[in-house]
């Protein structure tokens, strides 16, 4: 997908979670093969990364991207303030 995507000129990508890349679950041969981006399922999210005030955990956002920079892919974040 990621090889037709470019063709026109565009990026293929899914949403990923820390876990899916961290045991190479089911999904992650299909990441590897056909996407040329990855989004972060909830990593990126406030509640993830601010779980309590004043204490901030950057621990799955920063394992999801530094998969994608090792894997040559590239990372979108999205909805930074989702449930506030």
């Amino acid at each position: 997908m990621s090889h037709s995507a470019a063709a026109s000129g565009r990026s293929f990508g899914t949403a990923v979670s820390a876990a899916t890349l961290r045991m190479r679950s089911h999904g992650y041969g299909a990441v590897l093969g056909q996407c040329s981006s990855i989004t972060p399922e909830w990593s990126m999210k406030w509640d993830r990364l601010c779980p309590k005030p004043g204490r901030y955990d950057f621990g799955e956002a920063d394992r999801i991207a530094d998969f994608a920079r090792s894997q040559g892919r590239r990372l979108r974040g999205h909805t930074l303030l989702w449930h506030l």
